[in-house]
């Protein structure tokens, strides 16, 4: 088993969009045959979103000839919600295989008292590694010698999709004896 704390801070625009995020984690790891491990893990979050108005300029500003202070009766709004995440991985000595699952709990991210629920964010991963070349010129005991791998990443939120693939290829170069 193990376990974490993670802390989170981001600062973005000159509106002064402020998100600050603290989790817990808790992982555990069981080996599930003489091949194969599992890993699952779980994440809760306590978030704090926030906008300052300040650093926005209107249209009624811009009217008023550059006013420094706006009409607009805003102030600044801020919220606060509970955000659960959680995962499974198996893995051996050349494959791994998972998926994740985050915003499991849609928590309402709304600056403005109304309902905007997180969507959530859902994770397949993968890979394998294919041992290459004449690993026995080289050095038997050593397992990456001349390797190939490939990755993929798919991830989907509420309606938007991405894919990500990747090869790797790793090359042992020894020098001198």
């Amino acid at each position: 088993s193990g376990i974490g704390f993670q802390a989170f801070s981001d600062n973005t625009g000159a509106g002064g969009i402020k998100t600050r995020r603290y989790s817990g984690l808790y992982a555990y790891e069981a080996r599930l045959s003489k091949f194969v491990v599992g890993r699952a893990g779980f994440s809760a979050g306590m978030v704090q979103r926030s906008i300052d108005y300040t650093g926005f300029t209107f249209a009624d500003q811009i009217a008023r000839g550059n006013s420094s202070v706006s009409t607009e009766s805003l102030v600044g709004a801020s919220v606060k919600y509970l955000d659960l995440s959680s995962g499974i991985l198996l893995y051996g000595k050349n494959f791994w295989g998972g998926f994740s699952a985050v915003h499991i709990n849609r928590p309402n991210q709304s600056l403005l008292n109304g309902f905007s629920p997180l969507p959530p964010e859902f994770l397949l991963h993968g890979g394998y590694r294919f041992e290459v070349g004449d690993h026995t010129t080289i050095d038997q005991k050593n397992d990456n010698n001349n390797t190939l791998m490939i990755a993929g990443n798919y991830k989907k939120q509420g309606k938007f999709n991405q894919m990500d693939v990747g090869v790797y290829y790793t090359k042992l170069i020894v020098t001198g004896k």
